[in-house]
């Protein structure tokens, strides 16, 4: 598992008797991988048996991304004359997950000599059930207040981009098995791919601009 937790935060004051200018800029940026090769196999075996029960070969991927993503800006102007504020955060996470699971049979026992299951059944099986669960959120305020003139400006802007890749894969190959269980033993491939992506995506932007003048915000 990988828990990635990241807030990062800007604030701007400034006043003045005067004209006022401030900026306030908050930003983060979260890069997240997990890679991984799961196997679980037999490989090369000229003789494998089980005299009792069953063989059961199970490879299974449960990595885990949480990611919480978080930037914001503050910036207040207070001037006697004209105030200029200016608000700008910018979140974004990329989250990957990229692995391959394989279960497997590989060159196991020969055509003149079997691997055997006497009393059971043979079961090969792979799973991948990766999750990546991931926020990200930008918020912004700008706020000018000056006697005649008065301008705010704020951006907030929120990226996530989540991937998993890789593949659950369950084989046999150039393998040689006898099962017998009186009519009961079972031959059983199985490979599955549960893997799923919560993504939760907020940017707030918020200006305030009070003057007797021109406002905009």
């Amino acid at each position: 598992s990988l828990i990635s937790r990241i807030d990062n935060s800007a604030a701007s004051l400034s006043t003045s008797l005067g004209s006022n200018t401030t900026v306030g800029i908050g930003a983060v940026i979260a890069l997240n991988k997990i890679s991984s090769d799961i196997d679980a196999g037999v490989a090369n075996a000229s003789s494998m048996s089980a005299a009792q029960g069953d063989i059961r070969i199970t490879a299974k991927d449960l990595a885990r991304i949480e990611s919480d993503v978080s930037a914001s800006s503050l910036a207040v102007a207070i001037g006697v004359d004209s105030s200029t504020s200016v608000a700008v955060s910018f979140s974004l996470a990329r989250n990957e997950v990229r692995n391959a699971v394989d279960a497997y049979l590989d060159n196991v026992g020969s055509a003149s000599h079997s691997a055997s299951v006497n009393a059971g059944s043979l079961i090969l099986s792979a799973e991948q059930a990766a999750t990546i669960d991931a926020s990200s959120v930008a918020s912004a305020i700008a706020v000018a207040v000056g006697a005649s003139k008065s301008i705010a400006f704020s951006g907030g802007g929120a990226l996530a981009f989540n991937t998993i890749l890789g593949g659950a894969n369950a084989y046999l190959e150039n393998a040689f098995v006898a099962v017998t269980h009186a009519g009961k033993g079972q031959v059983n491939i199985s490979a599955q791919n549960i893997s799923s992506i919560l993504a939760e995506i907020r940017a707030t932007a918020v200006s305030v601009g009070i003057g007797s003048g021109n406002t905009p915000a």
